[in-house]
């Protein structure tokens, strides 16, 4: 990933944070001013899309930037 991106003249930053994944998320996209975020989600029951905790959703939703999504 890091050969590509340099090739292509993209910066990326990986971050380890510990607290709630969506906010934590949000918050360091916000710091960053993040151009955009790529997420990796699996595919889930449509009850667990419902009444679960999604928190691609919640990125989403509060993202300060485009969301994208990659299936993991």
């Amino acid at each position: 990933m890091k050969k590509i991106a340099d090739e292509e003249g993209v910066l990326i930053k990986t971050r380890l944070e510990e607290g709630d994944a969506f906010r934590k998320i949000v918050e360091t996209a916000e710091e960053e001013r993040c151009d955009v975020i790529i997420m990796g989600a699996k595919k889930r029951g449509w009850s667990r899309k419902l009444f679960g905790d999604n928190t691609v959703a919640k990125v989403i939703d509060q993202a300060p930037c485009p969301v994208r999504m990659v299936a993991a």
